[in-house]
């Protein structure tokens, strides 16, 4: 028997509970897009969408990573 993948901890936002993915997950196809807001690197957020085509097929996601603070200038 498999065992279910386990959740690595990277940041204090990473999502590392089985029910937490799903949610994840339901809350993405409800709003259509992702989201992202440092789970992976600190003050890095991202966003993907994907790209349907005229039938409805998916051919392309496009996503952008941005800092999730105001810059210093």
């Amino acid at each position: 028997m498999l065992s279910a993948p386990r959740f690595d901890r990277i940041t204090a936002k990473t999502i590392v509970s089985h029910e937490g993915i799903r949610a994840e997950l339901e809350r993405t196809r409800r709003e259509g897009f992702a989201r992202s807001d440092g789970e992976r690197i600190p003050g890095i957020g991202a966003l993907a969408v994907p790209i349907i085509g005229r039938e409805g097929e998916l051919i392309a996601a496009l996503g952008i990573a941005y800092p999730s603070k105001p810059m210093p200038a």
